[in-house]
């Protein structure tokens, strides 16, 4: 069984907003982390200077 490389409240960076362009210096907290799509866990991520949260692949998450 897989298991997430990332935990919630966990601080991670974003390496790709998904258009190719970088978000360097946003942190993100995990707000959760849902099912392994196509193997490869999704994560609810939230910055604190952002509105909204954001759901993106563990590839393109780091710490």
């Amino acid at each position: 069984m897989m298991k997430p490389k990332f935990k919630v409240g966990q601080t991670v960076q974003l390496s790709t907003n998904g258009l190719g362009r970088t978000t360097r210096g946003t942190s993100y907290e995990i707000i959760s982390i849902r099912p392994a799509n196509d193997d490869e866990f999704q994560y609810v991520i939230k910055s604190p200077t952002e509105a909204y949260q954001r759901c993106v692949r563990e590839g393109l998450l780091a710490t």
